[in-house]
């Protein structure tokens, strides 16, 4: 349902020749403001400075706000129109009081909107602002983006695979071939929160919040935006408990990340894949090409965690490239799980520490490794060929063990 409020009693004292100044005067440009609002499960408080400012601006040029709440069916919570009520004679410092109060009851609307449904559908939030903007045939158009950057439904789903499995050029190819990347020419974007996330959604690595970041930037500058990350603010702890579902996305860190996942005490809410640059088996078996030792080696910070830890349990998933039937590759898959499983029993983990599954190449890990005639591209084959480490109580865990009783 949208909320449409009519935002009176400010007048204007006079025309400014510059844009966008405070201190009570009003504006001579109107600024038209749309904004995202991320307030939804799994992202974390976003820090509203920067829209209590741009708020303030649309309330001194006489402008407009429309609030969007991004989640699984995006809806405008709230339109504000300030409408310019000419010479009627207040003072500057009254003028200021009058703006500063809608600026407090503006702010106050968008901090109470937030998700209605479960998951986020981010790109259509943002074309649901574009839409907003693009009504309007002059002034100044600006769009706040306060979000983690995640989405989990609609065209851009970040939940079919892990973060960064799929390359941004072929994200691009894909969001144009589907007519998906919003107009959004002569908007300026001001993106705050990016990349900021919260429990249950494990932790983004440097590497995914540079792969999130620029994905976004490279969708919004196609789409003819200028975007700018406000990435200084302070991020807040609170969020409400009661906000409908949002699914986990996968976050995968590399092996080279163990020690330092260790020394956070992280390790027991982060998946760890080991792939064929770090644990590489011979073709079509389960035999390993690098000696064991080398392998212990590699991974003797979590052998250890384990070993001094024997109530922490984990998931050893086994992935394939495409290469062959799915039923042989879910048994390959797992034998080499189990290659992997025996040389931690051998170095002091308990047994009933580690479960094994195979999963081939059918799975959400998986990254598109055949080019449109069906042949093997290598070089992203081998980014399939791998087993993932995850807890074995997390989330992601359980739905593999679950779909695998399914079947």
């Amino acid at each position: 349902m949208i909320k449409k409020i009519i935002v009176s009693g400010i007048v204007v004292l006079g025309i400014m020749a510059s844009v966008l100044t405070g201190c009570g005067n009003p504006v001579k440009e109107e600024l038209h403001l749309a904004i995202v609002n991320g307030n939804c499960a799994n992202s974390a408080h976003i820090n509203t400075s920067k829209a209590q400012d741009y708020i303030d601006k649309a309330c001194r040029s006489y402008g407009d706000v429309s609030v969007i709440v991004a989640d699984g069916n995006p809806y405008q919570s709230t339109e504000i129109d300030i409408p310019d009520q000419g010479k009627s004679g207040l003072s500057d410092s009254k003028l200021n009081k009058v703006i500063l109060s809608q600026t407090e009851q503006i702010m106050e609307l968008l901090e109470n909107s937030k998700a209605k449904t479960e998951e986020v559908d981010l790109l259509s939030s943002i074309n649901d602002a574009a839409r907003f903007l693009n009504s309007k045939k002059d002034g100044i158009k600006e769009m706040l983006i306060l979000h983690s950057g995640i989405s989990t439904t609609g065209i851009l789903d970040f939940t079919k695979g892990y973060m960064g499995s799929s390359e941004i050029p072929d994200v691009m190819a894909y969001l144009k071939k589907e007519q998906a990347i919003p107009d959004l020419k002569g908007i300026h974007i001001i993106w705050t929160g990016i990349c900021d996330t919260k429990a249950p959604q494990p932790e983004l690595s440097s590497k995914n919040k540079v792969y999130l970041q620029e994905l976004w930037k490279n969708i919004l500058e196609t789409a003819g935006a200028e975007v700018d990350f406000a990435q200084d603010l302070p991020t807040e702890t609170k969020q409400d408990e009661t906000l409908p579902k949002v699914s986990t996305v996968n976050v995968l860190q590399p092996v080279s990340a163990i020690k330092e996942v260790v020394n956070n005490k992280k390790i027991e809410e982060t998946a760890v894949v080991l792939d064929e640059e770090t644990v590489n088996f011979k073709p079509g078996s389960a035999v390993l090409v690098s000696s064991e030792e080398s392998v212990k080696k590699t991974l003797k910070e979590y052998i250890k965690y384990m070993s001094e830890n024997p109530s922490y349990k984990v998931l050893f998933a086994g992935t394939t490239a495409s290469a062959g039937k799915q039923d042989e590759l879910v048994v390959l898959s797992r034998k080499r799980c189990n290659t992997i499983k025996k040389i931690f029993i051998k170095s002091g983990v308990k047994e009933n520490q580690i479960k094994t599954i195979g999963l081939g190449y059918k799975n959400n890990y998986y990254i598109k490794d055949t080019d449109k005639n069906g042949n093997l591209i290598e070089e992203k084959a081998k980014k399939n060929r791998s087993v993932i480490i995850l807890p074995l109580d997390s989330d992601n865990a359980c739905a593999l063990l679950a779909s695998r009783n399914k079947s």
